[in-house]
């Protein structure tokens, strides 16, 4: 009788682990990315990742972009150089685009201390589709120009990106898979 009770016990007690690794995952403090006080003459960026649409935007001050209009979606940025404090292996902001280019192609880079409203100005694309057709990738550059930012990249304000991009499309679902872009911001 006693074994039984002590099984039980071991029993229930392996059932509360999960629970308890989970509320200490849910209540441990976030890493957060502070906002650099100052940043470097140009600015690398990574955009890495699938594009998750978006319907209610946040608002960061910009007026060119309109979050909230239904056509933009948003992917990971990761900084290579000129921002601060922050490193390769995390994200330190988003990028949204309008995946549609049936408006015109404003885009909105959220990071740490700001926000950039850029236009898509020109662009050296090839499309090659998939083998099988299933989908087609993109490669190629983009020249942007910079339109407004606020807080720490307000300097930035009339100055160009320049994007190296490969990106996947997928006919299948949908899907927009940023393989990897390169974002280079300077003045």
């Amino acid at each position: 009788m006693k074994t039984n009770r002590s099984l039980r016990r071991f029993a229930f007690l392996l059932t509360l682990v999960p629970a308890i690794l989970l509320a200490g995952a849910l209540l441990a403090p976030r890493s957060v990315t502070a906002a650099p006080a100052s940043v470097g003459n140009t600015i690398t960026l990574l955009l890495h990742g699938i594009y998750q649409p978006i319907t209610h935007g946040p608002n960061f001050g910009l007026s060119v972009v309109d979050l909230n209009d239904g056509t933009y979606a948003k992917v990971s940025a990761y900084a290579l150089s000129g921002i601060p404090g922050t490193t390769q292996d995390k994200p330190i902001g988003d990028f949204y685009a309008r995946l549609d280019f049936s408006y015109v192609p404003y885009c909105a880079y959220h990071l740490p201390g700001g926000a950039i409203g850029a236009i898509f100005a020109s662009n050296n694309l090839v499309f090659t589709p998939d083998a099988d057709f299933n989908g087609v990738t993109v490669t190629g550059t983009w020249e942007l120009d910079i339109l407004e930012a606020t807080g720490v990249y307000k300097g930035f304000v009339g100055g160009k990106i320049h994007m190296v991009d490969e990106l996947h499309i997928s006919f299948l679902d949908g899907t927009f898979d940023e393989r990897h872009c390169y974002c280079t911001f300077s003045h």
